[in-house]
């Protein structure tokens, strides 16, 4: 008797717990953030990184969703910036920016009504 209650609570829980995360995935699919919650990511690049792609790539995966990733400039050698303008063309809202524009960039952003990119 004793197993079979105690059977019956896991499956209940097991079946809560389920719905509760189907129900958080829905939820995260269907939102969409308005334009005035729309939030910016910088990361600051200089020198030679030799984790460059995967700080990209880690940080496009974990963003949310109308969310923009600005990979700005400060100096970075050849090889760095090579890889990061070509990770910035392969994603949506990405773009390769020189650091000493980044607040111009940052601005034109923020004060636009589209996400025109600032090249």
């Amino acid at each position: 008797m004793i197993r079979e209650t105690l059977l019956c609570m896991a499956v209940i829980l097991g079946a809560a717990a389920t719905l509760w995360v189907v129900t958080a995935l829905i939820g995260m699919a269907l939102y969409q953030p308005g334009s005035d919650e729309r939030m910016y990511i910088v990361l600051p690049v200089k020198g030679h990184r030799e984790d460059i792609e995967f700080v990209i790539r880690g940080t496009a995966a974990s963003r949310r969703r109308g969310t923009v990733i600005l990979v700005a400039d400060f100096g970075a050698d050849r090889e760095t910036a090579a890889i990061a303008r070509r990770l910035c063309c392969e994603y949506d809202r990405m773009e390769w920016v020189r650091g000493d524009a980044i607040e111009q960039c940052l601005h034109q952003y923020v004060n636009s009504a589209t996400d025109a990119f600032c090249r």
